[in-house]
């Protein structure tokens, strides 16, 4: 799954791109395809989202945050771009 409308859509409108996010992952979630979820997350480039996209990220998929092991992995990746804040964003999402 690639994310460049994703990326793109964050340069005009954060709402209308955690939409989209929401709407995909939620679809794969609701399929159960948590292989399909683990790539989408793996391919998310952190450094290329909004605090508000990445804690999206970790939102949707919080309640299945066992069946995807690469999630810690993005929420590592999240945190090590601003490890001041970290612990307080990340809080009860990683």
């Amino acid at each position: 799954m690639m994310w460049s409308d994703l990326y793109s859509l964050l340069q005009r409108d954060t709402d209308d791109a955690l939409d989209l996010l929401y709407d995909r992952v939620d679809r794969l979630l609701t399929a159960g395809d948590f292989s399909a979820v683990e790539t989408a997350i793996d391919a998310l480039d952190p450094t290329r989202l909004d605090v508000v996209t990445a804690l999206g990220v970790l939102t949707i998929t919080l309640p299945v945050a066992e069946r995807l092991p690469l999630r810690s992995k993005f929420a590592d990746r999240v945190r090590a771009l601003d490890p001041g804040r970290a612990d307080d964003l990340l809080a009860g999402l990683s």
